[in-house]
């Protein structure tokens, strides 16, 4: 199936202004959400928001502190986004510590934008399922798709951009309801004038592709909408 990077959120932790938005413009141009911070705690903040992120590209030397400090932090916080870390600093010594801290590739400062798509595509392949300790259901977000296990089956579903997105957000915050306006701003935008109307035809067309999984996302009257992650193991 080609692979498919519209919409597709990534962070980029970098203090080097030009660097930053020669980066976010060249991911942008390739169809990803990209967005660019300068410190630690910017991005951490960011990452603690609403919207989830499919992969961070994160530099070491920023103005708050050493980037694999902020890695270290994700993986003991067991949040499991990809971190391709972005640096000067190439000798092996180096490199190993980054890997130890929980970054999943490394690249040199400045990447080109072919090496960089293709790291980032790689690391986007091999994410784990975005439902922690479930191995019923996985998002391939560059395949454009879910896959559904049962036992030794499989059954691959493609879904639309804005599908994807929906059920990342409800897999990310599973067993915890989801207010619809959190659900607006990670999957239309932010400000974006969506209606009850619109996000229940959504959640209607996902739970369909979904086939008798699709009762594991569940409204809840006045809250918001919850993916209950027990309702994903019926075959």
């Amino acid at each position: 199936m080609e692979e498919t990077v519209e919409g597709v959120r990534v962070l980029i932790v970098e203090d080097e202004a030009l660097l930053q938005r020669a980066l976010v413009k060249m991911l942008q141009e390739a169809g990803y959400a990209a967005e660019g911070c300068a410190t630690k705690a910017q991005a951490r903040a960011l990452l603690h928001g609403d919207a989830p992120y499919a992969a961070v590209l994160l530099d070491r030397r920023l103005p708050d502190g050493d980037g694999l400090d902020l890695c270290r932090e994700m993986r003991e916080a067991d949040l499991k986004v990809p971190v391709i870390v972005i640096t000067h600093l190439c000798d092996d010594e180096e490199v190993v510590e980054g890997f130890q801290a929980g970054a999943d590739d490394y690249v040199i400062k400045p990447p080109s934008g072919a090496v960089l798509r293709a790291r980032l595509a790689a690391v986007l392949r091999r994410r784990p399922s975005r439902l922690a300790g479930s191995e019923t259901m996985s998002i391939e977000p560059l395949q454009g798709r879910i896959v559904l296990r049962d036992g030794l089956n499989e059954q691959h579903i493609a879904l639309s951009t804005r599908e994807l997105r929906l059920l990342t957000i409800l897999a990310d915050h599973a067993e915890t309801v989801v207010p619809r306006p959190m659900l607006v701003e990670a999957v239309w935008g932010p400000g974006a004038g969506v209606g009850d109307n619109t996000i229940d035809a959504a959640l209607t067309r996902l739970r369909r592709k979904l086939g008798s999984r699709g009762d594991a996302i569940v409204t809840v009257k006045g809250a918001g909408i919850m993916l209950r992650k027990t309702a994903l193991h019926r075959p």
